[in-house]
């Protein structure tokens, strides 16, 4: 079998390189930034661990890839911030009754005539019912797609599970067992590696030809064949490309080539905003919403939160703890904030009113004294689908190029919201393309 490059080393990129290679392939990963892991990447900030957004893996992945020992269970909670007050999802909404009537009548309405098509809004507002709608959802998901949700496709309605009985009794199992399932799979658990996702991508990693600070400039085309690939100004020849790159820079990569995609699809980048705090625990949760318009973040994480450590909730019975996660006395904070291409916080000249902005949040919202006795601005550009309706001809079918030897996969490439298994997914489907392709 001849070379394949895999231009991406997200969790996508590594799993086809790594099925590739062990099919025979000469394979090399070529990576934009300086190491592998995409939004998997783990940094360390002043003793503390943070992930680019949280993540965690299924039980049976962990397995797979043999890092179920260095992995312990996820306790996933999340809230919704309103008013000065975090209200777990989805028990917490009782406090908020005035949401439950006209959830009730959505629910009733489902049963009878279903959820209505058209767009985000219809959808939701269906589900939800207007009071939680127009307060919480609306203003949410605006902030991260940066668009009225009429103007959305509701495909992304799916990962907005309304609080139906059968959701309602999931998140009652999970609060007994203290276990975190898949509501999709639930006989798959929940885990999280010792490590940080660093942990995983590393493993997934091993052994594979990486090159790092290698970005593509032009996937070379001729007769309606991937012939090689641009990269530092030099040519790699190779017999087919698995791209991981989003979907908005493939016409770029492609630069007119017969089968190019045409259209334009809008994309989000995300500033990570990352906090040290001398305090055991700023927060009760893993992730917390933040709808409020007054409020630049859309979620503010705590990694210590995922599964606690000694210092936070273990003496509740929790069943295990991320080591190292922070040191003693300290927790690890961080806010995310969507943007544009054009948005002025996409400059690192804005990092200072940021942190300023997001430290102020913080204290204001949970009355931590002092300020953190570190922080960091990290970005990802592409990091979220748009799914603008008006673009829906240029990101429903990414992968109908019609170049041979050219496979896209991955959440930005094929312009889907993707969880860390539906990439790892991808990786294998293009996997078994580009070998289907050559027998």
């Amino acid at each position: 079998m001849g070379r394949v490059v895999v231009i991406g080393a997200g969790v996508t990129g590594l799993r086809a390189a790594r099925r590739l290679a062990e099919a025979g392939a000469d394979v090399q990963v070529l990576e934009a930034e300086a190491e592998p892991g995409g939004l998997c990447r783990s940094v360390r900030l002043d003793g503390c661990l943070f992930d680019l957004g949280p993540h965690f893996i299924h039980d049976v992945t962990a397995r797979r890839i043999g890092l179920e020992d260095a992995c312990v269970p996820v306790m996933l909670f999340e809230a919704i911030r309103l008013g000065g007050r975090s209200y777990q999802f989805p028990f917490g909404l009782l406090a908020r009754p005035r949401y439950l009537p006209p959830l009730a009548l959505a629910y009733a309405r489902r049963l009878l005539r279903g959820l209505p098509e058209g767009s985000l809004e219809a959808r939701l507002r269906g589900a939800y019912g207007a009071a939680f709608y127009d307060e919480v959802m609306a203003p949410l998901l605006g902030k991260w797609l940066g668009a009225e949700l009429a103007e959305i496709s509701p495909v992304l309605a799916r990962r907005f599970d309304p609080p139906d009985p059968r959701v309602l009794l999931f998140h009652l199992k999970v609060r007994l067992l203290r276990r975190h399932s898949d509501y999709f799979h639930q006989q798959r658990q929940y885990v999280y590696p010792q490590g940080g996702m660093a942990a995983l991508v590393a493993r997934m990693a091993a052994g594979l030809d990486v090159r790092g600070n290698a970005r593509v400039e032009r996937i070379l085309v001729d007769a309606g064949r991937v012939r090689g690939v641009r990269v530092g100004g030099a040519t790699v020849a190779c017999d087919a490309v698995v791209s991981t790159a989003p979907a908005g820079d493939l016409t770029g990569l492609l630069a007119g080539a017969a089968g190019a995609p045409r259209g334009l699809v809008t994309t989000r980048g995300v500033v990570f905003v990352l906090m040290v705090f001398d305090q055991p625990r700023v927060t009760r949760h893993l992730w917390t919403w933040f709808p409020e318009p007054r409020a630049p973040l859309y979620r503010l994480s705590e990694m210590p939160n995922l599964a606690p450590t000694r210092a936070g909730r273990q003496a509740a019975g929790w069943p295990a703890v991320v080591r190292d996660a922070a040191p003693a006395g300290a927790t690890a904070v961080m806010a995310e904030i969507c943007v544009g291409a054009d948005d002025p916080r996409w400059s690192p000249a804005s990092d200072a009113a940021l942190v300023a902005e997001c430290v102020a949040r913080v204290q204001a919202e949970y009355g931590v004294r002092g300020a953190p006795r570190a922080t960091r601005v990290m970005r990802a550009a592409g990091a979220y689908p748009g799914f603008r309706l008006d673009e829906r001809a240029a990101w429903e079918h990414p992968a109908q190029l019609g170049i041979a030897g050219l496979v896209v996969a991955g959440r930005a490439a094929e312009h889907r919201y993707y969880m860390v298994e539906h990439a790892l997914d991808a990786g294998e489907r293009a996997a078994r393309e580009v070998l289907a392709a050559r027998r």
